[in-house]
């Protein structure tokens, strides 16, 4: 049975955004959800798009573009009133800043406004997240987790290639780049990132209590986007009707195999690795 509110527990590149977004829709209609915070825990967002960014004294820092990547890490801000939460997206605002070395610290901020808050927010949820002290704990006595996975994790890790090689400004608007075959480099940090993740999250999924599982592959393979919901066991309002924008454009239907140019190497990092050997999650 499951709890009042869920979670999304998810590794990279599982199906999570998909049922993110779907989730969403449905717990705002049926169980008052106040709002989707996405990956609000995730204090190093990579921000891609045009905004203007400033200081908290409102004075201009930098402008970033859709086409220019940076290594300057920005998450939007988090105001709490006391009861409701809310993510300002709106990088012209004044209240936007640079989370530069706060790290934890913006965590804790922000686990004490979902501690605080009596409404109902949706959230996505990466193991190392997890792992903040209070954290997991407090999820797991008071949600249920709907968790996502993917059976093939090799092409899981190319999936995470391409979205490092690209940024993930594309996916969520639905625009592919050209690929061209070899035009790809995995860097072994990155390799690292989703061994690690997946690593992470197998060792924690055993231990979540209330748990819905969603596999990637079962999420792709419908043919009426809006039997997503069956996957879970849910019933849609009636007058629920699926918005085919929720569901984000594969990054690459072809071989992925073909875009990177040392495709011999991430075989050999990947046969050496402890995720070659895991076994497909499965929910009992």
């Amino acid at each position: 049975m499951r709890k009042d509110k869920l979670v999304i527990f998810s590794t990279r590149r599982s199906g999570s955004t998909v049922a993110l977004q779907m989730l969403f829709q449905h717990e705002k209609e049926l169980h008052n959800c106040q709002s989707n915070l996405d990956e609000f825990f995730n204090i190093k967002l990579f921000s891609k798009k045009h905004r203007n960014i400033y200081n908290e004294n409102g004075q201009h820092i930098t402008t970033t573009f859709s086409d220019k990547k940076t290594d300057d890490a920005f998450q939007p801000s988090a105001i709490f009133d006391g009861e409701n939460i809310r993510v300002v997206e709106d990088y012209n605002s004044d209240i936007n800043y640079r989370y530069e070395g706060l790290g934890d610290t913006e965590v804790e901020r922000r686990f004490k406004m979902i501690q605080n808050t009596n409404n109902y927010y949706l959230v996505k949820l990466f193991a190392e997240q997890l792992r903040h002290p209070g954290l997991f704990n407090y999820f797991n006595d008071n949600y249920t987790f709907v968790c996502t996975t993917r059976e093939d994790t090799f092409e899981q890790v190319l999936s995470y290639g391409i979205l490092a090689n690209y940024g993930s400004g594309f996916v969520k608007n639905n625009h592919k780049p050209k690929m061209e075959p070899s035009s790809m480099y995995l860097r072994r940090p990155t390799f690292n990132l989703i061994e690690q993740d997946l690593l992470d999250y197998h060792e924690m999924f055993p231990k979540v209590k209330n748990k819905i599982l969603v596999k990637f592959e079962d999420i792709r393979s419908l043919d009426d986007k809006n039997k997503f919901f069956d996957l879970l066991d849910f019933d849609p309002p009636e007058t629920f009707k699926l918005n085919e924008k929720s569901f984000t454009t594969p990054m690459f239907t072809g071989d992925k195999a073909t875009l990177f140019s040392n495709m011999d190497e991430i075989t050999e990092w990947y046969n050496n690795s402890l995720i070659s050997k895991l076994e497909p999650i499965k929910d009992v």
